[in-house]
């Protein structure tokens, strides 16, 4: 699958206009894409770095401090009776993953989970791999946040 078919998501912030009222800031499709070179895409569609303010930003950058981003990644499809081989990973953030089409295969270290469309897992920073396991694109929406250690 070709990362230039997939068109970018539509993004509509809103805030407050000079009279203080709420309005819609913005309204566009020009959100920050990573292709990757196995097909993945992924577009940055909200970057929140302290609790307070926000961005729509103009790159795909790491997973803030503090705060929280907010991406959509497109799945390639694999060859029927394929799949990759699950590469177990952690990061530094919690994740909470929606399913908006397709299916998405998530592995953990004791066992998988298939999740289809509307369905929805949380991964609090624990070992895990994504996978489109099917012959159709798969279109995800994450939020990842910033995890902090407690003494």
């Amino acid at each position: 699958m070709s990362a230039a078919v997939i068109a970018a998501p539509r993004r509509v912030v809103v805030g407050i206009d000079d009279a203080g009222r709420s309005a819609f800031l913005s309204d566009d499709r020009d959100a920050a894409a990573l292709p990757r070179a196995n097909g993945t895409l992924m577009h940055e569609l909200w970057r929140q770095d302290t609790p307070t303010g926000g961005v729509a930003p103009a790159v795909v950058g790491p997973v803030p401090e503090t705060g929280f981003v907010v991406r959509t990644l497109t799945l390639p499809p694999h060859a029927a009776g394929t799949r990759p081989a699950a590469d177990l990973h952690t990061s530094p953030a919690s994740y909470v993953i929606t399913v908006l089409e397709g299916e998405l295969l998530v592995t953990v270290e004791a066992g998988e989970s298939l999740l289809g469309a509307g369905e929805t897992i949380v991964i609090p920073g624990s070992m895990h791999d994504i996978v489109n396991p099917t012959e159709h694109p798969t279109r995800i929406v994450f939020t990842m946040c910033a995890r902090t250690t407690e003494a």
